[in-house]
C-alpha cells in the first residue's frame, strides 16, 4: 500500500494532524514534525500484525504510555490491513529506568485482570513465528498444558513424538505431573502480559521520556509467565525484578518461584526450538530434566 487510507488521514485530522504528509516505508512525516509508525498487509496475510494491534491497545488500555499508542486500523471487512501507532525515538534503559519498568509492568498485570477469570485471549498472537490459538480457558494449568507446551511439543516433534522421543516423553512427563505439582497450590489471577518480554522489545522513549515495550504477542495468563522469557535472554537483570515484585510480590509459595520460573522459560526454549532448530534444543531438555527431577524428588 503507497497511500494513505482516508479513514486514517481523518482519524489523523481528529488529532489535530491536518498539514500536508508524506508516507516513507513504515514512517509519516507530518510538516508539523510529527512522525507516526504505520505497518500495512494483504487481508489473508495480516493476523500476526492484527493480533500486535489488539495488544497494544489493550496495553494502553491497563496502563496508558507502557507501549506506543495504537492511533488507527483498518475497518473488519477491508482488504489490507492497517495500523498506525506513535513513532517512537528509541534509547538504551539506564538502570532507573529498568526499575521504572519493572514497577509499570507490575501494574499493568495488577490493573488488568480478565473479567471472566479466564485465561487465553480473543484472538490469535504470533511469538515470533509461532501462532498460538490462545483458546479460553478457566484453567491455567489446562492453558498451560494444552496452548503452550502440548502445542509446541507436537510443533516440534509431531504427532505421537515420533520426530523427537526423547523431548516427546520428557514433555508427557513435564504436562501430567510436573505442571500439576508446580502449580496447583498457585492462586493464579489472570494478568494481560505482553507475551514476548525479552530486553530487545523494552528501550526507553525519548519522545515520550519513559520505558516502553513493543512488539507484543499479548494473552491473558499468571503474571510471572512474563518473567520466563527475561530470564532467559537476561538483558534486565535484578534491579528489574527486585521493582517488579515490590509493586506485585511473588506468588506462594515463594520458595517455588525459582521453579516456575524455570517452567515459563521452558515455553520460550521450545518456541525457538520450534523456530530455529535444533541449537535451542539442550536448554530446552535440562529445564525438563530438572523440573522433573524436582518434582519427582518431592513425592519420594
Amino acid at each position: 500500500m503507497q497511500h494513505l487510507p482516508q479513514k486514517a488521514i481523518q482519524a489523523l485530522k481528529d488529532r489535530g494532524h491536518t498539514g500536508s504528509f508524506k508516507l516513507s516505508g513504515s514512517k509519516l512525516y507530518f510538516d508539523n514534525g510529527k512522525i507516526f509508525l504505520f505497518k500495512s498487509a494483504s487481508r489473508s496475510s495480516a493476523e500476526q500484525l492484527i493480533g500486535e494491534a489488539k495488544s497494544l491497545a489493550d496495553m494502553s488500555t491497563a496502563l496508558p504510555g507502557i507501549c506506543p499508542e495504537l492511533i488507527d486500523t483498518s475497518d473488519q471487512d477491508d482488504a489490507t490491513f492497517y495500523m498506525i501507532t506513535e513513532w517512537h525515538d528509541l534509547g538504551s534503559l539506564s538502570t532507573e529506568q529498568i526499575k521504572r519498568f519493572g514497577k509499570d509492568l507490575a501494574r499493568m498485570h495488577l490493573e488488568s485482570n480478565e473479567t471472566n477469570g479466564r485465561f487465553g485471549y480473543d484472538i490469535p498472537t504470533y511469538c515470533g513465528h509461532t501462532r498460538f490459538k490462545n483458546q479460553w480457558n478457566k484453567s491455567w494449568i489446562d492453558f498451560l498444558n494444552n496452548d503452550r507446551f502440548g502445542y509446541l511439543l507436537e510443533e516440534i516433534c509431531g504427532s505421537n513424538g515420533r520426530g523427537d522421543k526423547e523431548l516427546w516423553q520428557l514433555g508427557q512427563t513435564l504436562r501430567d505431573k510436573t505442571v500439576p505439582a508446580l502449580l496447583s497450590k498457585v492462586d493464579v489471577k489472570p494478568s494481560l502480559l505482553q507475551g514476548d518480554l525479552w530486553a530487545g522489545n523494552a528501550s526507553y522513549s525519548h519522545t515520550t521520556k519513559r520505558p516502553i515495550t513493543y512488539d507484543a504477542c499479548c494473552f491473558y495468563g499468571h503474571n510471572e509467565a512474563e518473567l520466563g522469557i527475561a530470564v532467559m535472554f537476561g538483558g534486565f537483570g535484578s534491579p528489574f525484578f527486585e521493582a517488579y515484585h515490590s509493586v506485585y510480590p511473588k506468588a506462594e509459595p515463594v520458595e517455588e518461584y525459582g521453579q516456575r520460573l524455570k517452567l515459563y522459560e521452558l515455553i520460550h526454549h521450545l518456541n525457538h526450538y520450534a523456530i530455529f532448530g535444533g541449537m535451542y534444543r539442550n536448554g530446552a531438555v535440562s529445564i525438563m530434566k530438572s523440573l522433573n527431577k524436582y518434582v519427582e524428588s518431592k513425592e519420594n
